[in-house]
């Protein structure tokens, strides 16, 4: 269905489209400024252009959160308001499962059909650690090294790579200094792999084709650059070390040992079903006015990169699997596994799929956002206090940032108000 539709897609509207690339996978690694925003505002509640911040201080104190899953609705739907979103959900994850949950607003705008806490939402580049663990997997099984090259994975087609990218390796793509140029904002990348043709499996190798021709933005392993073609070429990896799909990969080393089955490929919803939301982004042609659309604008290929869907509660359940092994519980993985993964490189603030800060009043954090335009979630998982928030918008740009970044605000409180 998602092929389908790449295929008739009018010249005008791709243009249309990749006008908003700007808030397109976002991601935020150290590189988002957002989620960061989260962790440093959490006492003084600054306001915010929507004024999330400003509900988040007037809501009540919940000394019950302990007692079980509590709702969040109440305080979610005044940031919802605020930023005017169809639709805004949040999750607050503690070592032994959810604490606190929430989705208030509707599925698509214009509509009455309420969103529900089992709905699914579209993470964007939140997916990358998701691959990054998928990797780590494969080095457990001893076929693949960290060290392993470009040229060692793709003997067959590496004479057709750029010298520079043959030495590049599995690590150095993880930790996005393969050298390899930030695509976020490349219209001409990003048309190019949208008209990709064929089995995804080509189309994957069709990737990397054209990802091993870029200009590098400097020598692989001297600087960090943000690349989502680096995390594609991690799922054309995954494929051809394991002659599976990585889409498969992820169904049968991820989503089914850990119970996440409502997790999926592509946009939540499909067609004009109403039964799951629908993405929304403001478009600025002709005029600027708000747009829903049941299906993502991800080219299939890239989906390594960006493309999960989940509820938030299949969500919590990856964001356990990450927070209890900072917390010697390893599960799937091997605790040194885990250890590399969550480690930066060099001086970066970048690990595999997650950036890192470290705050005084939640030490380290790992934490990432993501976004295909559409949507917007945000992850932040904080090992030495013991607990992760989960956010998710089902409208992208700076509205869904803002209602997020409000969401987290609430969440991040609720859960110091009880510790």
């Amino acid at each position: 269905m998602i092929e389908s539709r790449f295929n008739k897609e009018a010249p005008l509207r791709l243009v249309n489209r990749r006008i908003l690339a700007g808030w397109m996978v976002v991601a935020a690694l150290g590189l988002t400024a957002s989620v960061a925003l989260v962790w440093h505002r959490y006492a003084g509640i600054v306001s915010l252009d929507c004024d999330p911040a400003d509900q988040a201080a007037g809501v009540a104190a919940n000394p019950s959160l302990l007692s079980g899953v509590r709702s969040l609705d109440g305080d979610l739907e005044s940031i919802r308001a605020a930023c005017r979103v169809p639709a805004l959900a949040a999750a607050v994850v503690r070592a032994d499962g959810v604490a606190a949950m929430g989705a208030v607003g509707v599925r698509k705008a214009g509509s009455s059909l309420r969103v529900e806490v089992t709905d699914r939402f579209h993470i964007g580049s939140c997916t990358k650690s998701m691959t990054a663990t998928l990797i780590g997997m494969l080095v457990d099984r001893g076929l693949l090294r960290w060290e392993t090259t470009l040229a060692d994975i793709f003997p067959d087609v590496a004479q057709g790579f750029r010298p520079e990218y043959r030495m590049v390796t599995v690590d150095q793509l993880l930790h996005h200094r393969s050298g390899l140029p930030d695509d976020r904002e490349d219209s001409v990348i990003y048309r190019r792999l949208l008209n990709l043709r064929g089995p995804l499996a080509g189309q994957r190798m069709d990737l990397v084709a054209i990802g091993m021709q870029l200009q590098p933005s400097a020598a692989p392993g001297t600087q960090t650059n943000y690349s989502n073609m680096g995390y594609s070429i991690l799922g054309a990896i995954v494929e051809r070390v394991t002659g599976v799909s990585w889409e498969e990969n992820m169904r049968r080393s991820l989503f089914e040992p850990l119970g996440m089955d409502s997790a999926g490929f592509g946009s939540p919803s499909s067609g004009q079903s109403l039964k799951q939301p629908w993405g929304h982004r403001i478009t600025s042609f002709p005029f600027a006015r708000l747009v829903s659309d049941s299906e993502t604008s991800q080219p299939p290929a890239t989906s390594p990169s960006g493309n999960v869907s989940l509820t938030l509660e299949d969500w919590a359940k990856y964001a356990l699997l990450h927070l209890n092994a900072e917390r010697g519980q390893c599960r799937l993985l091997e605790c040194a596994t885990f250890g590399h993964l969550h480690s930066a490189s060099f001086d970066s603030k970048v690990a595999c799929g997650w950036g890192l800060n470290r705050y005084d009043w939640a030490g380290t954090v790992l934490e990432h956002a993501g976004s295909e335009g559409s949507w917007y979630a945000t992850i932040g998982i904080a090992p030495e206090m013991g607990f992760a928030i989960l956010t998710a918008s089902n409208q992208g740009g700076p509205a869904g940032s803002k209602a997020c970044e409000g969401a987290a605000l609430v969440a991040a409180r609720r859960w110091l108000e009880t510790h």
